[in-house]
């Protein structure tokens, strides 16, 4: 199975297979870590790709429940992107639960 917990500025992921190894994901990083990189599209449309390349990423790795490896760093790359210039701002101050 797979859990998700994602709002923008906070990420959580987890997921286990059936051979018992298990993976806790975990990525955060504030608004004003973030840059818009725009560049226009082969079509001549503006894209805003905003990302970070100082994010938080903390990983753990398991077997059968037992932490065999945890990764930790504040360089993490971290993403979203959209054709609407303003789209970052709302999402960090929405409640909205992502999928």
């Amino acid at each position: 199975p797979v859990r998700t917990d994602v709002k923008f500025g906070r990420w959580e992921v987890s997921a286990r297979n059936r051979r018992g190894e298990e993976i806790h994901l975990s990525a955060t990083a504030p608004r004003a870590k973030f840059m818009d990189l725009p560049f226009t599209t082969p079509q001549g449309r503006t894209y805003h790709d905003f990302e970070t390349l100082r994010g938080h990423i903390h990983v753990k790795l398991y077997k059968y429940l037992k932490l065999i490896a945890e990764l930790d760093t504040d360089e993490g790359g971290i993403e979203y992107g959209s054709f609407d210039s303003g789209a970052l701002e709302p999402l960090f101050t929405s409640q909205v639960q992502l999928q």
